[in-house]
């Protein structure tokens, strides 16, 4: 069990971080030998990836943007395709010298890289030929995974393999021709993809720590009525417990399993898959946590997903997506909950007591420079200093929180909203349809940020010295209040 840490003050060591993933930041989709990915073919997206914030072409001035932030640890994704551009075969020797210099430039600044090796990103070559529906798939992503091992042995210390594995379920059933068996049967073939890169990393003896990259929401029911916390159970269990359970414990839970057969959705396990399975587990749990989630008891007809960003979904006849009445909502209609933030970690907690990372939270707005090319993102601090807070109540509680990633690091190609709706903490000149120069601007939330870090979490408040003539934190409108 960790020590009590009954000031809720963060460790010496805490991983103050932040994030991006390398489809949506780094762009050059199709350059220095790079193979397409998933990402790189969607309709309407390709010209924006082409060259998303330029990354490519702007890392040695992004690396000391973030030693000055002062952060101890950056997460990035690396492209499958950038250094294996059919997915397996030949070594792009430009993609693998990209990541080398890049992990070098943050160890010589003292910021710690966290490396994960599936954002969504699929390979092109590996989708025409069934993707993650074929089994294949599975033997490609260990070669890949043991390639970035073998390669960056000691310089990474935090391996996560599959970002938002859930999400990649959730998406699936949205597909016009996702079906519950499908989306259940391809997660599973991730799972085992997943389990034999944590045994290959325990086996070969690579040091650090490794495990999975989940979206976790807290989900609330509407009233206390017993459907009503049912539902909300069971949706817990479908969309958050299932895969954490597999990547510590090696194994469907028999409620899961009970509610997969229900749904006609229980994956097909061919011989020494459970074994599989157990060969290898995580040592750490990494998440995302954006919003909450309030459920009714299903009485929805098909399988919906309503708040139109994969963070719910209806079920029929098992759970339905309703508003929360006591809570707010973004300017992107995400539900605002900073204790949600505690309460998923304390969840968390209580399935697993392995050390626990938020790799991603963060509030996407719509934002321009002012008349005197800044950007005062007043909103974004209130937002992200609720979450420290929340963050720091769960240590006082016991929670073994080991760092702390907002989402994002600077301004990307957001999944469903380019760059219309901006998370960073760092501005990138650029538009959907015009990609200027990508020239950087600190935001008023990494001048905060740089406080929050130097004072280890401390030193959350928003002085008249940092905003200059605006208005005082307190006084500035806030997207949690309803």
């Amino acid at each position: 069990m960790p020590p009590m840490n009954p000031n809720g003050q963060f460790p010496a060591d805490f991983l103050w971080s932040a994030s991006t993933s390398a489809w949506q930041f780094e762009g050059g989709a199709l350059d220095e030998g790079k193979g397409p990915s998933v990402q790189d073919v969607r309709p309407g997206q390709r010209e924006i990836l082409r060259t998303a914030s330029d990354h490519l072409h702007h890392l040695e001035e992004d690396v000391a943007l973030l030693k000055a932030l002062g952060l101890k640890a950056y997460r990035f994704s690396i492209s499958w395709s950038r250094v294996l551009p059919q997915g397996r075969g030949p070594v792009n020797a430009q993609g693998l010298a990209f990541y080398a210099r890049l992990i070098n430039l943050l160890k010589e600044n003292q910021i710690e890289p966290i490396v994960t090796l599936y954002h969504d990103d699929l390979p092109w070559a590996l989708a025409r030929q069934g993707g993650w529906a074929c089994r294949e798939t599975i033997d490609a992503f260990e070669d890949y995974c043991g390639l970035m091992f073998d390669h960056f042995a000691g310089q990474v210390l935090y391996w996560q393999p599959i970002c938002e594995q859930n999400l990649l379920t959730i998406d699936r059933l949205l597909s016009p021709s996702g079906s519950l068996a499908q989306a259940f049967q391809e997660n599973h073939h991730r799972t085992l993809a997943q389990a034999r890169v944590f045994r290959r990393f325990h086996q070969r003896g690579y040091p650090g720590w490794i495990g999975p990259a989940l979206n976790l929401v807290k989900v609330y029911p509407l009233t206390p009525d017993p459907e009503d916390v049912e539902a909300a159970m069971n949706m817990e269990l479908i969309r958050n417990w299932l895969d954490l359970d597999l990547a510590v414990s090696g194994r469907y839970s028999a409620p899961a399993a009970a509610l997969l057969t229900r749904l006609g959705a229980m994956p097909k396990l061919e011989p020494g898959d459970a074994e599989t399975l157990k060969s290898g587990l995580a040592t750490m749990v990494s998440f995302s946590s954006y919003t909450s989630v309030t459920v009714k008891k299903g009485a929805a007809a098909s399988f919906t997903d309503p708040t139109g960003m994969k963070y719910g979904f209806n079920l029929p006849g098992i759970f339905e997506i309703v508003k929360n009445p006591k809570l707010g909502t973004s300017g992107f209609d995400w539900e605002v909950d900073p204790a949600g933030t505690r309460l998923i970690l304390e969840d968390v907690a209580q399935r697993t007591e392995l050390p626990l990372f938020i790799i991603e939270r963060g509030l996407g707005l719509k934002e321009t420079p002012d008349t005197r090319g800044e950007i005062r993102d007043v909103r974004r601090i209130a937002y992200l200093r609720k979450q420290i807070e929340q963050a720091r109540l769960a240590l006082a509680h016991g929670v073994p929180l080991i760092g702390y990633c907002t989402w994002s690091a600077f301004d990307l190609a957001s999944t469903q909203n380019g760059y219309q709706k901006r998370y960073g903490l760092i501005y990138v000149d650029r538009e959907d349809d015009d990609p200027k120069d990508c020239r950087r601007i600190p935001k008023l939330s990494y001048t905060w940020f740089q406080k929050v870090i130097a004072s280890n979490g401390q030193d959350l408040e928003l002085t008249e010295e940092l905003n200059g003539k605006s208005e005082s934190l307190k006084n500035q409108r806030t997207e949690d209040r309803k």
